[in-house]
Parts: C-alpha cells; sequence; structure tokens
C-alpha cells in the first residue's frame, strides 16, 4: 500500500532495476543474439542491443505497445496494438492507416446510382443508374420526350415511367419495342395456291398464274394477262401494268427490299444519319467531337469536369485527357492507387492499402514494416533427446515435440517400453534408449516379432516349384519331371531303363526318348523291324528276320547269303564216308564220353569225340553243310571260315607306328593313328553309338597277375583285331571283373591301374613275348560290334565257339590269332559264353596227351587217303572244327 516493486529484465537487477548484471551481453549469434531486427552493438566494454522503435528489452525480445502511451488513431478510431506494431480500428465514414480519411461516400448521397468518394479531398461523384440523372441522381430522363419514336415501332405510343419508358402497341404488333408483328397467315387465307404475305394486323396474298383478287379467289378475264400475278407484289405493292408499285420504305421487283432508317433520312450540314441499335431510330449528329447547327463547332470535353479527385482535364478531339493528383488513376482519375498491388508485404503479412501508402498486417511468426523479421521462439529452447521444437500459436513461446522413447516437458526422460511387453511369440524385449529391441525366435522377425519370416521371398524353388512358406522352413511342390529340396532335380527318366535293345535313353524333362539301334522301332525300341521282303531268298530259301539283318535259310543244294548258290552235294558223300570210316578205325566209340579229348576224334563225323573235346557241345552245331566247307563256311554258324574269306587287317604304317603304340587308348585323340591298322587309336577317336552283344564272355588267360595288368591293354587289342570287334572289361560297382585263377575261380580281386582303359576298338596289330604256367586270370568281357561290317558276330556264344576253335588250332601251330597272345605271355585255356539268365555245368578238361595220338592218326589216314587235300577243302573241319574248353561257373554271381 503506497509502494511499488519493479519486475526487472534479464541482465538487470536493483530496485529500480537501474544496475546492469554481467554475463547478458549481446552476442551476433546464438542465444543471446539481437531479436527482431535489433543488432548488437559494443559501449562501454558492453555489448549490448539496439532495437527497432517497436521492440524492446535486453535482446530486443519485448514488443513495444504503441497504443499504451498515445492513441495514434485520428477520428475517434480504436488503437489495436499487435507484434511489431498496431492497428486502427475507424469509425463510420473514416478510413486510411491512422482514420484520417474521411468517407463522403457514408451519407450514401446518390439516390439511384452508385458513390465514387475521394477521401483525401471529401468530394464525391455520382454514376447514375440507368434512366437517371443529376448531381445525386435523383432526375428522371423522359425518355419519350428525348427520343420519341425511336424507342417504340410500329406506331405505337411511349410512355415515361420512373428510370425508364414502355411502349403502349397499336393492334396486330406485339413485344417490349411493339417490334414482333402477329402472324396473320395461319390458317393460309389466300386460295387457289396463292402465298400469304404477313403484314401489319393484316396479310396479302401473292396470287398464282391466273388468279387475282385479295384472297386470289377470282380467275383473270379471258384473254387477258394478270399483271404480277404470277408472284405477287409484296409489302403492300400495287400490282400494275408494268409491274409492282412499291410503297415508302420498300423496293425491288416485288417490292420484297426493305429500306432501312437512314437510306430514307437525308441529314443536312454534313451531318450523319445515326441509327440506335437497339430502338432502330434514326437522327442526324455532327461527326465525333462537333457540334452546333451546321456542326462548326468542336466540343469542349472538358466542360462535364471528367476528372475526378483534382485532376486537371485537358481537351482533345473527341477525347480528353485527365492529370491525376498522387494516389489516384484511371481515364477519370477515378482509382485510388493500389499500393498493395506490388505485395510488398513478406511472408504472408496483410497489406492493407491506403492514399498514403501501405501497411503490412503481420502474421504471429513475423514482424517489421514488411513483416522481414521472423520469431524465433526456438532459438534457445531446452528441447532434449533430439525433440523437435514447436513455436506456439502466438510464438511467445515454444513446447518440445518428443521422439518415440522419450517423455517430459523437454524431453528429457527414456521412456521404458518393455514394460508394456511388446516382443510377441516368444521375443526377448531390451530397452535402449529412447526404444527398445525384440531378439525374436526362429522363424519371426519384424519390430515386435510378429512377423513369420518369408522363407519363399528368394524364390529357393527351382524349375517354376511352387513354394509353401512354413515356420523357420519352405517347402517346395515341383513341376512334373523335378524333385529335390528346392526342385533342382531333374528327375532321371531313364533311370527305369526303359529303352530295350540296346537302345540308348535321352533323358528329358518328364518325359525320356529312345534312341534305337538299326534294326529296331516303337517308343521303347521293343519292335525289331522286319527286315525280309519278298523275294529276297531264292530257290526255295525261307527268310527269317534279324535285327537289321534277314537270314536266309536255304534248301539242300544251296547257299551264299541269298541261297543263289547251288552246291552238288553229293560229290561230298565219299567224305562224308571217309571220315566215319577214321572214326571206326580210331575206335572213337569206345573212347565217345571219357572226359578227356581225343584228337584222333575230334571231327564233325565223330561228334567231335561226344563233346569231350568241345564241353560236350558242338561248335558247327548250327552249320547246315558242316562236310563241304569251300562255299558254305563263309557265315556265322560255320564261324566265317575262321575270316578266311575277308581281307586282312592292314597294318599301321610305320612312320607312326611307335608313336601310335605308346599313346594308344590314352583317353586323348591322335588323329594320325585313327586308322584300322592302328587300332583306331584304342578307340579315342570313337564317337559312335555302342552295339554291344548281351550277355559277356570269361576267359582264363594263363599268366601272372602282374604280367596281365602290364600288357591287358595289348591284350584287348588282340583280342579286338582277330574278333573284328571291340572288346571292353566288364566292371560293376566295385570295379572290374578281373580275378585270380588257380584251377577254379577265386573271389580274389586283381585292381588295374586307375588310368587303364578297359576297352579297345577293332583293328591294329602288337606282339609281346612270355610264357607262363597252368596259373591264371579270369577275366570277363563285353563285345561291341558298332565298329564292324560285313562279316560280325551277333551272339557271344559264336564268338566263345570262335575263340575255342582258335584255341585249339593253336595247339596245331595253325592260327597266328591265339599263337601272337602266346607269344606275348598271355595263351588263352578256357572261354565261356554267358547269358544274364544262364547257367554253366562243370565241365574238367583233362590235358593235352591226346594230341599226340590225334597227329598219329591223322598222319594214317593222309598216307592212306591223301588227307591233305581233304583238309585244304573242307576248312570248317582243318580250322576251325577244334574242341572249346570252358571254364565252370557255378555259382558264380552275376554282374551288369
Amino acid at each position: 500500500m503506497g509502494s511499488y516493486r519493479c519486475e526487472c529484465d534479464a541482465g538487470f537487477i536493483g530496485s529500480d532495476c537501474q544496475v546492469y548484471r554481467s554475463g547478458f551481453e549481446c552476442t551476433t549469434t546464438g542465444p543471446n543474439s539481437c531479436r527482431n531486427g535489433g543488432f548488437c552493438s559494443a559501449e562501454k566494454n558492453n555489448n549490448t542491443c539496439v532495437c527497432p522503435p517497436m521492440f524492446q528489452g535486453l535482446y530486443c525480445e519485448k514488443d513495444v505497445d504503441e497504443c499504451s502511451t498515445s492513441n495514434p488513431c485520428e477520428n475517434g478510431g480504436t488503437c489495436v496494438n499487435t507484434e511489431g506494431g498496431f492497428v486502427c480500428l475507424c469509425t463510420a465514414a473514416f478510413e486510411g492507416s491512422f482514420c484520417q480519411h474521411n468517407d463522403p461516400c457514408v451519407s450514401m448521397p446518390c439516390l439511384n446510382g452508385r458513390c465514387i468518394g475521394d477521401p483525401a479531398t471529401g468530394n464525391f461523384t455520382c454514376a447514375c443508374d440507368h434512366g437517371y440523372t443529376g448531381i445525386h441522381c435523383d432526375q428522371d430522363i423522359d425518355e419519350c420526350s428525348e427520343w420519341g419514336e425511336a424507342l417504340c415501332y410500329n406506331g405505337a405510343t411511349c410512355v415515361n415511367i420512373a428510370g425508364s419508358y414502355a411502349c403502349e402497341c397499336p393492334a396486330g404488333v406485339t413485344g417490349a419495342s411493339c417490334d414482333t408483328l402477329m402472324e396473320m397467315c395461319d390458317p393460309n387465307p389466300c386460295q387457289n395456291k396463292g402465298i400469304c404475305v404477313d403484314r401489319l394486323n393484316h396479310f396479302e396474298c401473292s396470287c398464282a398464274e391466273g388468279f387475282t383478287g385479295p384472297t386470289c379467289g377470282e380467275k383473270c378475264p379471258e384473254g387477258e394477262r394478270c399483271s404480277c400475278s404470277a408472284n405477287g407484289c409484296l409489302n403492300g405493292g400495287q400490282c400494275r401494268n408494268n409491274g409492282c408499285e412499291c410503297p415508302t420504305g420498300f423496293t425491288g421487283e416485288y417490292c420484297e427490299k426493305k429500306l432501312s432508317p437512314c437510306e430514307m433520312t437525308k441529314c443536312p450540314f454534313g451531318q450523319i444519319c445515326v441509327e440506335n441499335n437497339k430502338t432502330k431510330a434514326v437522327s442526324c449528329e455532327c461527326p465525333a467531337g462537333f457540334t452546333g447547327f451546321d456542326c462548326q463547332r468542336e466540343v469542349d470535353e472538358c466542360s462535364t469536369n471528367p476528372c475526378q479527385h483534382g485532376g486537371t482535364c485537358s481537351d482533345k478531339l473527341n477525347d480528353y485527357h485527365c492529370s491525376c493528383p498522387s494516389g489516384y488513376s484511371g481515364k477519370n482519375c477515378e482509382k485510388i492507387v493500389d499500393h498493395c498491388a506490388t505485395n510488398p508485404c513478406l511472408n504472408n503479412g496483410l497489406c492493407i492499402n491506403a492514399a498514403r501508402g501501405s501497411i503490412c498486417h503481420c502474421t504471429p511468426a513475423f514482424f517489421g514494416e514488411k513483416c522481414q523479421f521472423k520469431r524465433k521462439p526456438c532459438s534457445r529452447s531446452r528441447c532434449d533427446n533430439g525433440a523437435t521444437c514447436r513455436p506456439t500459436a502466438d510464438f511467445r513461446n515454444y513446447t518440445c515435440e518428443c521422439k518415440p522413447g522419450f517423455e517430459g516437458k523437454f524431453c528429457e526422460f527414456d521412456i521404458n517400453e518393455c514394460k508394456d511387453q511388446p516382443c510377441k511369440n516368444g521375443g526377448t524385449c531390451y530397452n535402449t534408449h529412447g526404444s527398445y529391441s525384440c531378439i525374436c525366435p526362429e522363424g519371426y522377425t519384424g519390430k515386435n516379432c510378429m512377423e513369420n519370416i518369408d522363407d519363399c521371398a528368394k524364390n529357393p524353388c527351382l524349375n517354376n516349384g511352387t513354394c509353401i512358406d512354413e515356420l523357420a522352413n519352405f517347402r517346395c511342390v515341383c513341376q512334373p519331371g523335378f524333385t529335390g529340396r528346392t526342385c533342382g532335380v531333374d528327375i532321371d527318366d531313364c533311370a527305369s531303363n526303359p529303352c530295350l535293345n540296346g537302345a540308348t535313353c535321352v533323358d528329358g524333362i518328364n518325359r525320356y526318348e529312345c534312341l534305337c539301334r538299326r534294326g529296331f522301332s516303337g517308343r521303347d525300341c521293343h519292335v525289331n523291324d522286319d527286315d525280309c521282303r519278298p523275294g529276297l531268298c531264292l530257290n526255295g530259301g525261307r527268310c527269317i528276320d534279324a535285327v537289321d539283318d534277314y537270314i536266309c535259310e536255304c534248301v539242300r543244294g544251296y547257299t551264299g547269303q541269298n541261297c543263289q548258290i547251288h552246291v552238288d552235294l553229293d560229290k561230298f558223300n565219299e567224305t562224308d564216308k571217309l571220315e566215319r570210316s577214321l572214326c571206326a578205325l580210331s575206335g572213337c566209340d569206345s573212347k565217345a564220353g571219357d572226359g578227356k579229348c581225343d584228337s584222333e576224334c575230334n571231327f564233325y563225323a565223330c561228334g567231335f569225340d561226344n563233346g569231350d573235346c568241345s564241353a560236350r557241345g558242338e561248335p558247327f552245331a548250327k552249320c547246315n553243310a558242316a562236310s563241304y566247307c569251300a562255299h558254305v563256311c563263309n557265315n556265322e554258324a560255320c564261324l566265317f571260315d575262321g575270316f578266311d574269306c575277308v581281307p586282312t587287317t592292314p597294318r599301321c604304317p610305320p612312320q607312326v607306328a611307335d608313336y601310335c603304340r605308346s599313346h594308344y587308348a590314352d583317353g586323348i585323340c591322335d588323329n594320325q593313328c585313327d586308322l584300322p591298322g592302328c587300332a583306331f587309336d584304342g578307340g579315342d577317336c570313337d564317337t559312335k553309338k555302342p552295339t554291344t552283344l548281351s550277355g559277356d564272355i570269361s576267359i582264363v588267360v594263363l599268366t601272372t597277375p602282374q604280367q596281365f595288368v602290364k600288357h591287358v591293354g595289348m591284350f584287348l587289342l588282340t583280342l579286338s583285331q582277330k574278333l573284328r570287334a571291340s572288346v571292353r572289361i566288364k566292371s560293376d560297382e566295385d570295379g572290374p571283373l578281373v580275378f585270380h585263377w588257380n584251377g577254379r575261380p577265386s573271389p580274389k580281386r586283381i585292381a588295374l591301374p586307375k588310368d587303364q582303359r578297359l576297352s579297345v576298338q577293332f583293328g591294329g596289330e602288337i606282339r609281346l613275348k612270355r610264357s607262363v604256367s597252368n596259373v591264371g586270370v579270369l577275366v570277363w568281357i563285353e563285345v561291341d560290334v558298332s565298329g564292324c561290317h560285313g562279316d560280325c558276330f551277333s551272339d557271344v556264344d559264336t564268338v566263345a565257339n570262335y575263340l575255342g576253335a582258335a584255341n585249339a588250332k593253336k595247339r596245331q601251330g595253325l592260327n597266328p590269332f591265339l599263337k601272337d597272345l602266346s607269344e606275348m605271355g598271355m595263351p588263352i585255356y578256357e572261354a565261356i559264353a554267358r547269358h544274364p539268365d544262364a547257367t554253366v555245368a562243370v565241365s574238367n578238361p583233362d590235358g593235352y596227351w591226346a594230341f599226340i595220338i590225334g597227329c598219329f592218326a591223322i598222319l594214317i589216314v593222309i598216307a592212306t587217303t591223301n588227307l591233305l587235300h581233304y583238309l585244304k577243302v573242307n576248312k570248317c573241319y582243318g580250322q576251325d572244327s577244334i574242341p572249346i574248353i570252358y571254364l565252370d561257373l557255378k555259382g558264380q554271381d552275376w554282374k551288369t
């Protein structure tokens, strides 16, 4: 009571805030910088802010209330303080930034018009509505007295009314200006095809030829021509003998053209006829810019004082020019200059136009004369942890908008999100600064472990397989023809061996294709093509279909591939009798079947010692004419006559022979060695599809395992050349089928080098020498006849028969084939053919002691019957009718 207390601004202390407190000096930047357009000035070693007039305070942060010190608004205006300024709310009849201008139009002085006021002078001008005139637009214009008949047509009477006029129309016309004729031709009153012409309150008929009268109801006098009757005179014209006589205002042959008002008006003294477009009235007027009785006096356009707001008028010919005072523009200086047209107020400030200039009313975020200064309440904010400072609506303060994970007035507190257990599906929550993280179990992902990981997102299923997402896993539904976890495995449609008869299976996608050997066809090559055609076999021979071949079974007395050769069989009767007598002489009946091969009984007539020399079989059982050979033996049944009927295989050229021997069957194709004599480089260059005979052959070679491993390539080469086929060692999952042999098979295998080729191709000639005892190697071979042309074996039985016959002939020193193997140190002891569904009986051959007896018996026969000639002619006996030795394989597993 009776005292006061001062609340000091920052930087001042004391009872009257008179003491400056150090540490609050201003800076050019930072929280102590001057605001609202102020600038920092150094004075007495203290930096202080120099503020613009509308702000104050240590940093110019306080707005000056201009309305509190004195009221700047005139004429009773109310002052309203704003940020960085003020606004005057004026009373009626005043306007302007300070309510300094009087509005003369407030009293509405213009009774029938629009008031145009000049606040600077207090004057006004009335722009009268149509039909009124006078300073206050209070005088009605009598249009009827000034324009008369020009306003109303067709003899109508003009009646003046307040602000306008009205036309009273005579009978037959209508409309506001009585310019619309009523319809007088409906219905048509004209007879005899006359044409009706509508007139004011009446009609006229234009008669057809031969008729006349008001309605064309009268015929023309006989012998006279009615003038104008064909088309008639229009618009009230009178028909005369020389044509139509037109009334005033019309012209033309039939009075069809109406003259305009000005065409009927002649103006004196150089005046011009003017037609009113609206009323169609005409008048004679002086040219623009002139007046007077004779139009000789120039009009003074400034006489009506058209320039407003004190503008100066300058007269011109038919025009004038107003020089406007400052703040006004327009033809008559009627427009107040818009100082806001240039948008002087920045930052969306509202411009208020006035005669002396413009005033900017700023938005809360800006201040200054042109709203050029921005308020920055966030420049000294305390918002923490990356929070966003937001100014308040009046830009006097600010609030902190926290980032997720923080709270508090200044976002200074971290929120523990884990207390709400945001991690789902068993995820573990860990609180972090301003957030949290979830450790998800397998199969889940996402911020809160709510998303099942799409294991199909990377398209793991190949070959158009359909991926099915599972928890921490996926499953592929494969297209037909594919399998595997990701459908990446092409199902081998050839795995079931669908192709028969040695065909090659080519795997496809969900399908297979069989490449048949020649002679077979069908989807699975199961059809043996019939190679027999009518007329192939001659002289009554019967055609038997084979694989890509045929065989002619000839009647007795004919031979050849097509039974085309006739043979006199009777000449061999004596030979057969002689051979049977030799069998009797040697006592072969008593020796037959004793388990020993008696050479003197090893003839066709003696049954090959009842099988003792041929493993209880007949090598020439398939040959229908074992007694004559010169023309018959060259076929498979007779073992191709030992290939005596085919050309000798050429030798390897000497210039490349050594190279080809060292590079033989090394897996690399040497083109210079790809010749028949060089054994076609051991098959290194062979790309032909193999044609393997069904079954295989077991061979006992009298050599040591070491010697066999060393020369196995040469062994296969020799067999290949002599059999005219490619020979290879058979293998199973454990390796090549090569075993120890000591009078009987042994389960112990012989290991071959990994780089040893197990097959060779037909052809070639290389020899080594060695001899061994009766200990050997048992090897299983397969025969491929794809490289053979002409005389070729068709089954493994014939191959085994050929090897057995050649082995027996070798004992007589007459077969060079097995002689090569013997000199190599690898003679053949036994050979047997075997099919997948066959078994072989045990057969234990004796030694070769009977060979001496056989030779002695043969010498006796030669001495008595000239057997040498006999043997020369009958090669089936001389070379190939030799016992075949078989290996006992009972109990041996068959491997494919």
